[in-house]
């Protein structure tokens, strides 16, 4: 995982968390949700207890639905409904539990380009402001995040470019 295999990006992510520690599946300061687990080589060690979010692979009782605000004004994908779902959950006491003996399919996604973290950032937003989080830091946050995907998306365009000659 890049988080285990760069150190800088370490250091980044900690600041964008306001110097604090970077729990598993943690919602950071600037609002960006961090997946990070200890040690998952294709099936989890232990339990990941207490996480602040969830994927959209979890189930939930139907009980949970009535305690939960939902935005509604996305009209598209908004990106992040699980991390809104799951995160008021943990900011109602919930323990959130990822049990290692459970086993989820979810499809693989492409990387992430520039264009569809442009199209995440009205929601990311909305979750900064909902959750309270720190907005200075979602905002370089987002600065830092543009550039790296812009480097990454010119970098593949560059290797598929001299690939098909």
């Amino acid at each position: 995982m890049i988080y285990k295999k760069y150190y800088l990006f370490r250091k980044l992510i900690w600041f964008l968390n306001y110097f604090k520690k970077i729990n598993e599946y943690s919602v950071l300061e600037s609002g960006r949700c961090i997946p990070y687990i200890e040690n998952f080589n294709g099936l989890l060690d232990k339990n990941v207890s207490n996480a602040e979010w969830l994927c959209s692979t979890v189930l939930y009782h139907r009980s949970f639905r009535k305690k939960i605000i939902y935005l509604n004004d996305f009209s598209k994908k908004a990106y992040y409904e699980d991390v809104l779902f799951s995160h008021q959950l943990y900011k109602k006491n919930y323990n959130l539990i990822i049990d290692k003996n459970i086993i989820g399919f979810h499809e693989s996604q492409p990387y992430t380009s520039l264009l569809t973290f442009i199209q995440t950032i009205k929601m990311q937003y909305a979750l900064v402001k909902f959750f309270k989080k720190k907005k200075f830091l979602f905002y370089i946050d987002v600065l830092i995040f543009f550039f790296i995907h812009l480097i990454r998306d010119i970098y593949v365009l560059y290797i598929l470019k001299n690939s098909n000659k």
